[in-house]
């Protein structure tokens, strides 16, 4: 009698289906801990075009749910609870095809972040939905992990940083804008006491046996270089510049004394046109006042000068002083 055993080695099948258990173990561990960070956790299949909601148990083989069709699945979800404007991004962004086509090895997750539907005590509510490769086969990917979190408070840190950003954007332009027109105003203002002293000079070097003259001119020198002063200490106060912010002092000084030391640094422009100029004052009981004289000087020297640039030559300027009931 003769008897045949057949056999086979099983060992080989045993370590695959317990490196399988082991693979499966730790993919669900993976997932598990998934789901403890984020508030909402998907298993999907790209192959079948299906998903599982991931809940937390104890038990790794119950860790997937219900297996569901995907697609139909984000239909229902994007008219739920994502924002109208941003139902379509979301769908484009998160649909399979494009999952198939941006998924690899080498880029392994896809991201978007969207508005819910509703408010939450008036305030938008903001969500990062972040796809995940878990398994790939020849660079593509077949099964995916989908996590979503909440991500409100980043984003009203967001948009708080933003704002502040623009208030910092338009403060610097703002005293870049001041400092531009202040030096404009600046260059305008500086060309006149300069003209005078540059014009007296010329005067005091023709008559340099003139002793009188000279002593006239010096003076009138005197009264433009002080106004000069005046003007480049406002040039180099920058903080004022930035802030668009001019100071008024409060001080005693003399109008007629006001008004001889503007023309003192008009009159070279005026001899030069060869104008004639006429002074009536009216009523004036008060000489002595208090104010601003630096910032007076300025107004008054703008005017003048200006009546003195755009009067053609051989003209004629007249100005008239009247004191108002106090």
């Amino acid at each position: 009698m003769a008897v045949n055993i057949l056999g086979r080695d099983i060992t080989l099948e045993r370590e695959k289906e317990e490196e399988e258990m082991r693979k499966a173990r730790e993919r669900a561990n993976i997932i598990n801990s998934l789901s403890s960070m984020f508030f909402a956790t998907y298993y999907i299949d790209l192959m079948n075009g299906t998903f599982r909601v991931i809940t937390q148990k104890e038990d790794v083989r119950q860790v997937l749910g219900e297996e569901r069709n995907y697609m139909e699945g984000m239909e229902i979800y994007t008219r739920k609870f994502v924002h109208p404007d941003d139902r379509e991004d979301y769908k484009k962004k998160l649909g399979i095809p494009n999952l198939l086509n941006e998924l690899s090895p080498e880029h392994p997750t896809v991201a978007f972040e969207y508005r819910k539907a509703e408010k939450r005590n008036g305030m938008t509510q903001w969500t990062r939905a972040s796809i995940v490769a878990a398994d790939c086969e020849n660079g593509r990917p077949k099964t995916v992990i989908y996590v979503a979190q909440d991500i409100t408070e980043s984003k009203q840190k967001e948009e708080r940083d933003r704002k502040a950003l623009i208030e910092a954007c338009e403060a610097a332009n703002h005293a870049n804008a001041a400092k531009s027109e202040f030096l404009s105003r600046m260059s305008h203002d500086i060309r006149t006491p300069m003209n005078a002293i540059i014009g007296m000079t010329a005067i005091a070097g023709t008559h340099l046996d003139d002793r009188e003259k000279v002593s006239d001119c010096l003076g009138k020198i005197t009264v433009s270089s002080r106004h000069l002063l005046s003007l480049i200490n406002e040039v180099l106060d920058m903080s004022k510049i930035e802030s668009g912010r001019i100071e008024l002092t409060e001080e005693e000084f003399n109008l007629s004394n006001l008004l001889e030391s503007i023309l003192t640094m008009v009159r070279p422009s005026m001899n030069a046109k060869e104008q004639q100029l006429h002074v009536r004052i009216f009523e004036v009981a008060h000489e002595d006042v208090i104010g601003d004289e630096i910032r007076l000087q300025q107004v008054f020297m703008n005017i003048i000068s200006n009546a003195v640039k755009y009067t053609p030559v051989g003209g004629k300027l007249e100005i008239e002083i009247s004191e108002k009931p106090s």
